[in-house]
């Protein structure tokens, strides 16, 4: 009996020092700088993730989830308090799991996915998603209303018509119910280039990048349907109380394209509700009137969405011709190494290979012979394609200061350090991993490397990677691979193929960071390996028992 007691009493002070932690990831990549680090991890360390790690559960998902996991800690679900994660699917699911046993909590679906495949200018029957087009970007909650907000793609027939549409929705992250009903996204944009109002059509366009909040508004923006029809990148606002429109901005007004994909991350905000985007290949430039296009561009909003700042590449008609978006990948908000409450730099790159710094407060706007921003260097150097589709990842290193790191296709991970003198980046990376992404190369190995950081404090610090094993995903679900490094020395610690009969992580989740929170690490994938059917998985890692 007194064994007994003390095993009770020792589960008790385990549970109970599960659910007392704090660590929330409520949006894409942790934060609104999007610095994909979390350093509150007080359970992962160099040493047990080196001997003692692997795969702990394993849960089926109606649907290939292109979102991001989201964790919310200490949260009361069906009377009793939670650590809680949650994901969404292409079939337009969200899911609710205990993120410590897997089980379940609570499961919805509103509204009914676009699965029409055959209408190319809706969904192109070659794209590498063979699930319905339902949820495909990362939600975003707010934590004071215990608020979750998504967008879903809707198909309604009538015979053999069908009508498109998206909607934004907004549910409780306790039960899942709707707090208020659904939005139907429409807008339209005028400006003085315009004789009559630019029309957002959700026949052509397809939401992306993921949702963010700020300034009491849900931000979010739409590219292609695989580059089909005629589309441009359009942003969004919606009141978080009302869900009322806020603001609409669109990016090539009187042009063509400029769609936001960023690869599935999300904007990035400063301190001040400013709204950060990374634009893909369309018009630029000023027109007759003055107003400028921002296809393939870094654009800085303000929270009313009016155009603040803004960088396009000197030589984007060059990139436009080959199909080179600078918004391949999203942007990275750097705080000043003198005072982490201010933000001083927005990093980015694309199918180029190039990372350019650019000041938050004079971005560079655009010139005919010369990039006008702090720095831009070749950062990738795949065997090749060198795209960039994983924003890089972030944190101030204790021995280095500002450190940046950046997994390219084709390529190794890099590590970047700054130089304190100039305040820029040293171009020679610090340090490189052994591997590449994927393991062999190939002309083209969409989409590289995606990262997530943990830490505890100014110790232990791991990148986490997800990335295809030994083929391109760019038109095909492939096996994926899963890497633990030490963040300073690039030496693998962990990687699921060492056990993979116990670890092995399935087909790659295109787009998708890996989350770590409260000594586990949640990833998603495409489906378990030799499957070609529209399902995932949500797989859950941490130390054995």
């Amino acid at each position: 009996m007194k064994k007994h007691r003390i095993f009770a009493i020792a589960f008790a002070l385990i549970l109970s020092t599960g659910l007392s932690a704090q660590v929330n990831v409520t949006t894409r990549s942790y934060d609104n700088r999007r610095s994909g680090a979390n350093q509150k991890e007080t359970t992962l360390t160099l040493a047990n993730v080196a001997s003692n790690f692997g795969k702990l559960y394993t849960i089926p998902l109606d649907g290939e989830a292109y979102a991001q996991p989201l964790y919310v800690s200490n949260l009361t679900v069906n009377g009793a308090k939670h650590n809680v994660v949650y994901v969404a699917t292409m079939n337009g699911s969200v899911y609710a799991f205990d993120a410590d046993n897997a089980a379940p909590l609570w499961h919805v679906r509103y509204g009914t996915p676009i699965v029409t495949s055959e209408v190319q200018s809706v969904k192109n029957p070659n794209i590498d998603s063979t699930s319905p087009t339902g949820i495909l970007s990362t939600p975003v909650i707010d934590l004071t209303t215990n608020a979750m907000y998504y967008v879903h793609g809707n198909e309604t027939k009538s015979g053999t018509t069908s009508t498109y549409g998206f909607t934004l929705e907004k549910i409780d992250i306790t039960t899942g119910n709707k707090l208020q009903n659904m939005v139907a996204v429409t807008g339209s944009y005028q400006t003085a280039d315009l004789t009559t109002p630019l029309v957002f059509s959700p026949q052509t366009h397809n939401q992306r990048s993921s949702l963010a909040l700020a300034n009491g508004n849900v931000y979010f923006a739409f590219a292609s349907h695989n580059d089909a029809g005629v589309y441009h990148g359009w942003v969004f606002a919606y009141s978080e109380s009302t869900m009322n429109q806020v603001a609409v901005y669109s990016d090539t007004t009187i042009g063509e394209t400029g769609g936001i994909w960023q690869a599935g991350s999300a904007p990035a905000i400063d301190e001040n509700g400013n709204i950060y985007y990374s634009t893909g290949n369309g018009s630029f430039g000023l027109t007759a009137n003055g107003l400028v296009q921002t296809g393939n561009s870094f654009i800085k909003l303000s929270p009313t969405l009016q155009l603040l700042d803004y960088f396009t590449p000197y030589n984007s008609a060059a990139m436009n011709a080959v199909d080179e978006d600078l918004g391949a990948s999203g942007i990275l908000l750097i705080p000043d190494p003198n005072n982490s409450a201010v933000t001083k730099y927005a990093l980015g790159g694309g199918k180029g290979g190039v990372l350019y710094l650019t000041d938050v407060n004079n971005m560079g706007e655009f010139n005919t012979s010369y990039d006008n921003v702090l720095q831009k260097f070749q950062a990738i150097f795949g065997s090749g394609t060198s795209h960039i589709h994983g924003t890089p990842v972030y944190i101030s290193d204790p021995a280095y200061g500002p450190t940046v790191y950046v997994w390219g296709e084709n390529d190794v991970l890099r590590m970047f350090t700054f130089n304190a003198a100039t305040g820029l980046m040293n171009t020679t990376p610090h340090a490189t991993s052994s591997v590449t992404a994927p393991a062999t190369h190939a002309n083209s190995a969409m989409p590289g490397g995606f990262l997530c950081l943990s830490a505890n404090g100014t110790t232990n610090r791991i990148i986490w990677a997800s990335t295809p094993y030994k083929a391109s995903a760019v038109e095909e679900s492939v096996q994926g691979v899963l890497y633990a490094m030490n963040s300073t020395t690039m030496q693998i610690l962990w990687t699921d193929k060492t056990n993979d009969a116990r670890d092995e992580v399935g087909l790659f989740a295109k787009n998708v960071p890996p989350v770590v929170a409260n000594g586990k690490l949640y990833v998603v994938n495409f489906g378990p390996l030799g499957t070609q059917t529209a399902t995932g998985q949500l797989l859950i890692y941490g130390l054995l028992p």
